[in-house]
């Protein structure tokens, strides 16, 4: 996963353009499983000393200021339409 946000050496202009939108309270629209990603890559580039703790922790402080839509978790009837899609079968 990709969080040039946190990683201050890999911000583009894109990723500060993103991130202004943001904060000034533009609607972000991720998948369920965001949450579970994003808390894991905070922890492995903590784990690899490219942040600190505590910047991990504003980092994910920051987040929670932003509008985030989650997606609900596809339901388990849908699986083999997803599976399909993922193979490009439809």
């Amino acid at each position: 996963m990709h969080a040039p946000w946190c990683y201050e050496d890999e911000t583009t202009e894109a990723s500060e353009f993103m991130l202004a939108s943001a904060i000034d309270g533009a609607l972000l629209h991720v998948p369920s499983l965001w949450t579970w990603e994003i808390v894991n890559a905070i922890a492995a580039v903590i784990r690899r000393r490219r942040i600190s703790v505590d910047r991990g922790r504003e980092f994910l402080d920051q987040l929670g200021t932003f509008n985030f839509r989650i997606d609900p978790s596809p339901r388990i009837a849908d699986l083999p339409r997803l599976h399909s899609l993922a193979h490009c079968t439809i």
